[in-house]
């Protein structure tokens, strides 16, 4: 059974019923995302999502998730796209009792008041993706030239009036120097 994203749904029976959510989703709607991300995008996320019990009877959901995120790059600050194909397999947890016996390729989902939003869901995991210094690959762009910048060739024989930051320590140097 696959159905399109609810607001909420009930984990645990979702799980025991084998629910399958996917479609896509305006990334714009994720706010948390969408203040992570360098421009106002129209981009979707492409989500699969599919509740199940595993072989232990825990219930848990796998997914995937594929998009674009325009990021800032951090090399030359302009918009840089992130291809995300991220595989999700969460084990939902009614608390925090048992984290630590979960296998490495689980991850916790903590589910509070046995309500499930996927859309937090969604987010979370894509917020996970992002780069933690996003950029081009290298040699695809420099760095802005700091000393460069509002500086132009017609300017090169024009007399500086900015003031020395220095200048008034030179006065108090001499004044207390007698």
């Amino acid at each position: 059974m696959s159905l399109t994203l609810p607001d909420q749904v009930d984990p645990w029976r979702a799980a025991k019923a084998g629910v399958c959510l996917s479609g896509t989703l305006a990334l714009r709607s994720l706010a948390r995302l969408a203040a992570s991300i360098a421009a106002e995008a129209a981009d979707v996320v492409s989500y699969e999502l599919g509740f199940q019990r595993d072989a232990e009877g825990r219930s848990v959901v796998r997914g995937r998730l594929r998009t674009e995120l325009r990021l800032r790059c951090e090399r030359c600050l302009g918009e840089v796209a992130v291809p995300v194909d991220t595989r999700l397999s969460l084990v939902l947890m009614p608390g925090e009792h048992g984290v630590a016996e979960l296998p490495p390729d689980l991850d916790p989902w903590i589910v509070d008041e046995d309500s499930l939003r996927p859309v937090d869901l969604i987010e979370e995991e894509l917020l996970l993706a992002i780069p933690v210094v996003p950029r081009h690959e290298p040699g695809a762009c420099e760095p802005p030239s700091v000393a460069d910048e509002g500086r132009h060739p017609q300017d090169e024989g024009a007399h500086d009036d900015r003031v020395n930051p220095f200048a008034v320590l030179a006065e108090l140097k001499g004044q207390g120097g007698d």
